[in-house]
């Protein structure tokens, strides 16, 4: 019996062992899926958690870069104001400048009354005019037509200049061709020997004012002093001899009174028929010539043989260069000349 109970127990004992190590098994068994299905989660987290880094530096990348350009838009903007205020003081320094020179000029006028004709006695005769000549955008239609046909009068404003003035002179040299000059007072005293030169090859004078101004903006006992002083600037350079016939108001700014006190000074005035635009930054050689030979004759041809005179009070487009004229200028001639057209000075052309 007790045998038999032993071998039942055994059996028992084998059952429940049996029965454990299917337990431990099954919760082994258990226990890696577990691990596994939480490594799984675990790797998808990671894989999240990286996403999500990366995302955020890209975001973090894409915030410095877009703070850089707004810092960078800001420098612009501070360097653009500065150079904004730079320019507004320049200007403000430059407008004072010429509010005091005005007026000294005007202290200085105060003292003038109307003042007589330069050398009077070496005037033309125009005792037999019953008016002078003012040859201006409105009559020169008019004027125009007393011109010899087949013939211009080219002119040259703003010199002399240096760089340009005398190359403009060799060209119309080698050509023979003459021309009108008309020059600022100021650099007259600053480049008397070219203006020496001007006369001396046989071409003519012409008064284009003492500072270049808007002559309708300032009094009339400045409009005088302009034109008297730049008379006397060449009465003292060339000689007491030479009378200049003509003036050329700057930009074409004139009203009666300006003619007036040229008509005092023993001056006619004159503008222009055809502009050749070659003060324009846009000009090129091509185009300075294209405009030139326009003309069939009968016409006042403007160009500039020096940069602008007054910066302060002159056109804000006009070009810091006349090279541009000075090497459209034979072409001009070459074709002027081939359709045979004559070239005048204005007191050849209206006086003579």
């Amino acid at each position: 019996m007790n045998k038999k109970y032993l071998a039942k127990n055994n059996n028992v004992f084998f059952e429940n062992e049996s029965l454990f190590n299917f337990s431990n098994t099954l919760i082994i068994s258990s226990l890696i899926a577990l691990f596994f299905v939480a490594g799984i989660y675990l790797k998808i987290d990671s894989d999240k958690k990286q996403k999500f880094l990366e995302e955020v530096r890209q975001n973090n990348e894409k915030i410095k870069q877009e703070t850089e350009a707004q810092k960078l838009n800001l420098y612009q903007l501070e360097q653009e104001k500065q150079n904004q205020e730079s320019l507004l003081k320049k200007e403000q320094q430059q407008r004072l400048a010429l509010e005091n020179e005005i007026k000294q000029q005007q202290k200085q006028s105060e003292k003038y009354q109307l003042l007589p004709t330069i050398n009077e006695e070496k005037q033309p005769d125009n005792s037999q005019l019953t008016a002078y000549i003012d040859i201006n955008l409105k009559n020169r239609k008019f004027w125009l037509t007393k011109m010899p046909k087949k013939t211009v009068a080219l002119t040259f404003d703003d010199g002399p200049s240096p760089k340009y003035t005398e190359q403009v002179l060799d060209i119309l040299k080698k050509y023979n061709v003459k021309a009108t000059f008309f020059v600022v007072g100021y650099r007259i005293e600053q480049y008397c020997p070219i203006l020496k030169r001007i006369v001396s090859e046989g071409h003519e004078l012409g008064n284009h004012t003492y500072h270049h101004n808007f002559l309708t903006k300032i009094t009339p006992e400045l409009q005088q002093q302009e034109m008297y002083k730049t008379q006397l600037a060449i009465n003292n350079c060339v000689g007491s001899s030479y009378v200049p016939r003509w003036l050329r108001s700057p930009y074409g700014d004139q009203d009666e009174t300006t003619l007036e006190i040229a008509h005092n000074l023993g001056l006619n005035t004159v503008l222009w028929s055809l502009d050749t635009n070659d003060w324009r930054p846009s000009s090129t050689s091509k185009s300075i010539v294209s405009q030139a030979i326009k003309t069939h004759g009968q016409d006042i041809i403007l160009m500039h043989d020096a940069t602008e005179a007054n910066p302060q009070l002159g056109l804000p487009e006009s070009s810091n260069s006349r090279q541009n004229t000075v090497n459209s200028l034979e072409d001009i001639i070459i074709n002027l000349q081939g359709d045979q057209i004559n070239f005048v000075t204005m007191s050849e052309g209206f006086l003579n």
